[in-house]
């Protein structure tokens, strides 16, 4: 699908088909061609955070927009004219961040078009953008790194490097928001988020110091990736930062350019597939837990860059071509597909690609041409120098190296010695990576010929050529060896005394050239070893500029051996004056040592000078022997130095080294010895110590005691006080108790003689009760008895009667009735009558009580009542109840006996 730019000033949105993904997982390919056929390349593409929107940016500025939910894609209006990064935006939907090479942040909504904000602070293009949570965003570039607030576009924190460092990566780290910073260096550190202090550093020797490409995390924050050259996979637990697992991909992979975590559904970001971008352009999918590679993506063209959804299963891939291929991602991972690790190829490329061979070769002989040794003099002579871009490949081919691999691999595979062992603490270099090239220089070196292992000015002398060779180290290795066998020639004949020959050959073309100069320092007692051997094997690195050195080695691999001679005399006679003024050994030493202003070209000027016009008997090249290349498929075996004194010096040395480290066992022992005696003697002072303290502690026990003593017995007689308070206190409560309670034996028996007057007041009425109620019905007996006088009067004849017997009978009873009317009227109550029939005693008795009752309480109330006595009167008043409760209930059945026999007469 073809995307065209809209030329309205608005935004015009047009419909494209989503067609179903072909049999290698293709499923959309985008390309910007323009009505002249001259297709446009796009270089950056990221996915919104949904899945459902791609944006695009080509290399003139332009950014497309590709919705997938509404098959609709549209192009913003250009606001910059270079993309060097392009991301979505974490917090706002619509909001995408572009970067330009001026190192300026866009902030551009994608359904308007408009600038939402712009941020300003870097310098240098944008190649990072990470985003934290509460809008915050990281953004770096190569010397510097910058936290922003998206929601307020504003500066939070800026970290700033020095010149000589540069930022590899910078990303906040998942979950935890801490920011992983990666150096040029390779050094990992770990900033703490909020404070920004340094949490962890992980030096690249843990994953044995190979150079990083990239780094990914997975989603849930737990694992880290390091993506390193050629092809290796180095997996860190982010708990600890420790190495979980050191992976080597296959050989056919060859390079490692990035490599990023492929989202899985139903994963929870715990991420176990990665996605490894090949140096040929391939996407090889890895599982690194069953360490096996899944599935590889070939396009038809070389895969520049890639980029996933993380919701979706789209999968974005720029080509080098300048399209861009969306795969449906599930193709490669859910159901693995073995494709062939070749480009599928066109019909008739093959026949351009015998051209291109042809056209190589052609182009490698017109290179040879142009290389030639009389051409490289003449570009010498007019430009002074080699070009920067072309200095190792000329230095190569004057060189002649033989390129032996197989050779030079069994050297590395063959290392015994271990040369140099202190080689960081005494050469604390800042670039670790050339510190790395360099021991690996001076291993091989001392494989090759272990003489070399004695030589302690070696690192000095190789280093200036470990920085040239930087990334090509068989070159290195083989230039070295070369100019060791040329350029140093005789200088191991007296080792380990400096090579007096050389020193000679230069003090007579010294001699020679400013007899002058020699006579001043032969004068000072300054030597050939002094003002010639520390340039020598320095080779002037010690004394010349990076830039000045390298100029100055084109003209010495450019000519014969004997050149580099030449060149400390030229040096020494053009620093005439200043040796002049120089006036002991140690200034002269230093002078030696420390870099100066010189002008490279009059240097050199001045060596070909003394090259061209010294004499024939003390010119220095019929010492030397002419150049001699290394040959093809061999290294030579190196024995220009004395051997024997070398093998004594190395058998002194070893026996030395035993003895050493027999002093040292030696030694040891003694310290260990030392150690017992030290150890017996603080065990004697520690115990007399520890005495000392017991003592001090009974002392001090036995004050706490006395003091515990005293305390006590202040606490006894503090006891004592309060004992006798509390008594005298108890016999004041006792006798309120005792008063209490004689109050309450009062109230009770006050209560009680209450009740019990009550109770006799009650039953004094109910005899009342009863009596009237006797009286009454001995009235209606005596009312009885009239009305039956009366009817028997009435009944009986007055003055006859008709029989005597019953008569006089009758008359008799009538006459006993008579008397016995008379009797009961005459009384004038009937209580009279009740005393006589045995009442009057018991009344009397009730009467009598109840007023000894009366009486007690009066004396009660007057308080002249005995305790003893008063509780004995109420046991007495208790009993003489009691006998009068019986006789009254006597009384009663007197009574109720009495009634029931009158009753019956």
């Amino acid at each position: 699908m073809n995307l065209n730019l809209s030329k309205q000033s608005r935004i015009y949105k047009k419909l494209f088909d989503l067609k179903p993904p072909q049999r290698n997982g293709l499923i959309l390919n985008l390309h910007h061609t323009e009505q002249n056929s001259q297709k446009i390349r796009f270089i950056n593409s990221s996915f919104h955070k949904s899945g459902q929107f791609l944006v695009l940016a080509d290399n003139e500025g332009n950014i497309f927009v590709i919705d997938f939910s509404s098959h609709k894609f549209w192009n913003l209006p250009r606001i910059l004219n270079s993309c060097t990064i392009i991301k979505f935006s974490h917090f706002k939907e619509n909001e995408i961040l572009v970067g330009a090479h001026t190192g300026r942040i866009s902030v551009v909504d994608i359904q308007t078009g408009f600038l939402s904000a712009e941020l300003v602070g870097h310098e240098c293009p944008v190649s990072y953008v990470s985003f934290a949570s509460d809008f915050l965003c990281l953004t770096s570039s190569i010397n510097e790194a910058i936290l922003w607030n998206l929601e307020t576009n504003t500066k939070i924190q800026v970290l700033n490097l020095t010149h000589s460092c540069t930022l590899k990566y910078v990303s906040f780290i998942p979950v935890t928001n801490d920011i992983l910073t990666c150096f040029n260096d390779d050094c990992i550190q770990i900033w703490q988020f909020g404070t920004f202090e340094v949490k962890n550093n992980i030096p690249p020797l843990v994953w044995f110091n190979h150079e990083v490409k990239n780094i990914t995390f997975t989603l849930d924050g737990k694992i880290m990736v390091l993506g390193c050259r050629p092809h290796h996979l180095a997996l860190f637990l982010l708990s600890t930062f420790k190495l979980l697992k050191f992976i080597t991909l296959p050989e056919y992979v060859q390079t490692l350019k990035h490599v990023d975590f492929v989202p899985q559904p139903n994963d929870g970001g715990s991420n176990k597939l990665v996605a490894v971008l090949s140096g040929r352009g391939s996407v090889h999918f890895y599982d690194f837990e069953q360490n096996i590679i899944v599935s590889e993506l070939v396009a038809d063209y070389e895969i520049s860059k890639y980029d996933f959804s993380s919701k979706s299963n789209f999968f974005v891939c720029l080509l080098c071509s300048g399209d861009v291929n969306i795969y449906d991602v599930v193709h490669y991972i859910v159901v693995p597909v073995k494709l062939r690790a070749v480009r599928a190829e066109t019909p008739g490329r093959s026949v351009r690609l015998k051209k291109c061979l042809e056209k190589m070769g052609v182009v490698k002989e017109k290179i040879r041409e142009i290389l030639e040794i009389e051409k490289l003099r003449m570009i010498l002579k007019e430009c002074g120098e080699y070009p920067d871009s072309y200095r190792k490949k000329i230095w190569e081919h004057l060189l002649e190296l033989p390129n032996n691999k197989r050779q030079y691999n069994a050297i590395i595979n063959n290392r015994m010695i271990i040369s140099f062992d202190g080689l960081c603490q005494k050469y604390p270099l800042q670039d670790k990576r050339c510190l790395k090239n360099l021991k690996q220089l001076l291993d091989n070196l001392v494989t090759w010929c272990p003489f070399f292992f004695h030589v302690d000015y070696l690192p000095l002398f190789v280093f200036p050529f470990v920085k040239v060779f930087a990334n090509k180290p068989l070159t290195c290795f083989e230039a070295v060896c070369t100019i060791i066998i040329n350029w140093c020639q005789f200088w191991f004949e007296y080792f380990p005394l400096p090579p007096i020959n050389i020193l000679a050959m230069v003090e007579n073309v010294l001699m020679e050239h400013d007899p002058e100069l020699l006579d001043h320092l032969t004068k000072k007692n300054i030597t050939a070893e002094i003002y010639a051997w520390p340039i020598l094997k320095t080779t002037f690195s010690e004394i010349l500029a990076a830039p000045s050195w390298r100029v100055f080695w084109d003209h010495v691999l450019t000519n014969e051996p004997s050149f580099l001679l030449c060149g400390v005399v030229a040096y020494n006679i053009l620093h005439r004056a200043v040796l002049f003024s120089l006036k002991d050994e140690k200034q002269f030493r230093c002078f030696y040592n420390t870099h100066h202003p010189v002008d490279v070209k009059r240097l050199l000027a001045k060596s070909y000078q003394i090259l061209a016009n010294t004499s024939a008997s003390i010119h220095p090249r019929q010492y030397l022997n002419m150049f001699q290349k290394i040959k093809m498929g061999e290294y030579p075996n190196f024995c220009d130095y004395p051997k024997t004194i070398v093998d004594m010096k190395a058998a002194k040395s070893r026996e030395m080294t035993e003895e050493a480290g027999k002093l040292k066992r030696d030694e040891v022992d003694l310290f260990r010895q030392r150690l017992v005696s030290l150890d017996r003697l603080q065990d004697f002072g520690v115990q007399e110590e520890e005495n000392r303290r017991i003592l001090e502690m009974e002392n001090a026990i036995r004050k706490q005691l006395l003091e515990e003593q005293d305390r006590v017995q202040t606490h006894y007689e503090r006891i004592a006080k309060l004992r006798e308070q509390f008594n005298a206190e108890d016999k004041v409560v006792a006798s309120l108790k005792n008063k209490i309670a004689k109050e309450e034996q009062k109230k009770s028996r006050q209560k009680y003689l209450n009740s019990l007057l009550n109770d006799v007041s009650f039953q004094k009425k109910e005899k009342d009760y009863e009596l009237t109620k006797v009286e009454d019905e001995l009235l209606r007996n005596y009312s009885q008895l009239l009305k039956n006088k009366y009817k028997i009067e009435k009944l009986l004849p007055d003055g006859t009667s008709t029989s005597t017997t019953p008569a006089s009978t009758i008359d008799k009873h009538q006459q006993d009735l008579a008397n016995e009317i008379r009797t009961v009227s005459s009384f004038d109550k009937p209580q009279t009558y009740l005393k006589d029939l045995n009442l009057t005693t018991g009344l009397e008795a009730m009467d009598n009580l109840i007023k000894k009752i009366e009486d007690e309480l009066e004396k009660e109330k007057r308080g002249v009542v005995d305790e003893s006595a008063a509780n004995r009167r109420v046991l007495e008043l208790q009993v003489e109840t009691r006998e009068l409760a019986a006789e009254v209930n006597n009384l009663i059945k007197l009574l109720a006996e009495s009634r029931s026999v009158e009753l019956n007469e």
